[in-house]
């Protein structure tokens, strides 16, 4: 379902706790490790210049098995320039970025867009990264790249609303955020899956680390946030990976060993905790009944928890608690969406029309066909709690 790629970026920050490396040194660990790609940083592997042979470049990558899956783009002017020119000369300068992304065969180019500028006003920063970015992703679009922003807090995007605004006010399907997970627990004050949920739809690329709502505050840092080995933090694996599967995305995962005092050995914990995660994710399984409309019959299968996500796309999740003898709601029917419930805990009693009857409990998950009637009641001694997805089959 996703792919992984080794950030780059923190190799150079390596040297800030004493460390030094070489490309050959990172991308041999990156294969051992079984990435399957790297997401590249001009700072770390100077990206190739004008003439300089693109083929004999990525051939360094790919003799370890590793695709150039993006690139963190590199424009050395503010994205929210006061001078429209320099705006104009940013976006131009984005283009080339985008072009260098398609001759290596990567899917995006992350962007920085300037650090924070205290004299601008929020509506201030997101007209100006609006029209910039608006001059830059009809060419991503028209190129099959995409791009995009990552709010930090030293960055002039410093806020997640600021980012949400500027990736709403742009409209492009090739123009979305990165989600750092350690820069969204920072900014959203530990509320990074909430964010993640709003951003649905529009999380272009992911970079992932664990993080306790602090910055990094040695000298010569940066002063952004902490990027740290899972279980350090607060961040839990278990809840981001099913969050951004509710947030439909399926692009590559990065590990961001961005500023860690020991980048190789966070690159290789943080690694086998998402292998470990994701493995236990597509592994595990749930009863799904699914009755037909008007019939006592119904399929009864045994299928991954992320195959059922996957099959749909705009859900609207709820939590629905139901006291016991109670039903969640009498018999009904949808005519526009279907519905899935999952039972969290308690004992309840499925029934469709047709005379369809099922007791269900913790793990089990009921599928409500479009047109079907259908309720459930409580039938145990404890609070009846249900994860409920209204929401439309992908086509």
């Amino acid at each position: 379902m996703w792919k992984t790629c080794l950030g780059l970026n923190g190799f150079i920050s390596g040297k800030l706790h004493g460390y030094s490396y070489t490309l050959d040194e990172v991308l041999s660990r990156a294969r051992e490790l079984g990435f399957d790609g790297v997401e590249i940083h001009n700072a770390f592997d100077p990206f190739p210049g004008e003439g300089e042979d693109i083929g004999r470049w990525k051939e360094r990558y790919e003799r370890y098995g590793l695709r150039i899956a993006g690139l963190q783009g590199h424009v050395p002017l503010p994205g929210a320039h006061p001078n429209p020119e320099v705006r104009r000369r940013y976006a131009e300068m984005a283009r080339r970025q985008i072009d260098l992304a398609v001759a290596l065969g990567a899917e995006f180019v992350g962007f920085w867009p300037g650090g924070r500028d205290p004299s601008l006003s929020d509506e201030e920063i997101i007209d100006r990264l609006i029209d910039t970015f608006r001059q830059v992703a009809p060419y991503a679009e028209e190129k099959e790249v995409r791009i995009h922003i990552e709010p930090e807090p030293v960055q002039i995007d410093y806020k997640l609303e600021i980012a949400y605004a500027v990736v709403e006010g742009v409209g492009s399907p090739a123009f979305g955020v990165l989600c750092d997970t350690a820069h969204f627990n920072v900014l959203s004050g530990g509320e990074p899956y909430r964010w993640m949920r709003r951003f649905a739809g529009r999380i272009s690329h992911l970079h992932l680390a664990d993080n306790d709502r602090t910055a990094l505050d040695i000298p010569g840092s940066s002063g952004s946030s902490k990027h740290m080995i899972f279980g350090e933090g607060e961040l839990k694996l278990e809840r981001i990976i099913p969050t951004l599967v509710q947030a439909g995305y399926e692009g590559w995962i990065q590990i961001d060993v961005w500023e860690h005092p020991d980048p190789l050995r966070c690159a290789e914990m943080n690694k086998r905790a998402l292998d470990d995660v994701l493995s236990r994710f597509e592994r595990s399984r749930v009863r799904v009944f699914s009755p037909k409309p008007g019939s006592k019959e119904a399929t009864y299968e045994v299928l991954p928890v992320s195959s059922i996500i996957n099959r749909f796309e705009g859900m609207h999740i709820s939590l629905v608690n139901v006291e016991p003898g109670k039903p969640a709601k009498e018999m009904h029917r949808h005519e526009e969406d279907e519905e899935l419930w999952m039972i969290l805990s308690g004992r309840g009693l499925v029934v469709f029309d047709g005379g369809f009857e099922a007791e269900v409990e913790a793990g089990d998950v009921i599928y409500c066909p479009l047109g079907g009637e259908h309720h459930i009641r409580n039938i145990g001694d404890e609070v009846l709690s249900i994860f409920n997805v209204h929401l439309p089959l992908k086509r």
